[in-house]
């Protein structure tokens, strides 16, 4: 998914430019060393516990991925953008927003895997 975005902003790198796209990075960031986290956990012998508190924050992250995309999207369907830029902007939000939901998805798999083996 973030070859996705990678080849989305090489391909209309115009649509991009004046885009903040910091928030969304940071969310990236904590949500993949959540991930990094829970798998370096499962390999000293997690503890149920551990691995809970580290999903709860994944799962924070991704709330507040949800809730950025929803803003941002408001923001694009203001009418304050051209019509091919929202289209660009859209898939791209959404894309980066899966990202997040793909390590929630990461997240809840290893508690299942604690869980059956503890």
């Amino acid at each position: 998914t973030i070859e996705k975005v990678g080849e989305r902003i090489l391909l209309a790198p115009h649509f991009v430019r004046g885009v903040d796209l910091s928030r969304q990075i940071d969310m990236l960031e904590k949500a993949t060393e959540a991930v990094l986290t829970m798998i370096r956990e499962l390999r000293a012998g997690a503890k149920l516990e551990r691995i809970r508190t580290i999903n709860d924050r994944l799962q924070h992250v991704e709330g507040q991925a949800d809730k950025l995309v929803l803003e941002l999207l408001k923001e694009l369907y203001s009418g304050s953008i051209q019509d091919a830029r929202i289209v660009f902007l859209k898939d791209l939000y959404e894309l980066l927003e899966k990202v997040t939901d793909r390590c929630r998805d990461a997240g809840n798999v290893m508690i299942q895997m604690v869980l059956k083996n503890s």
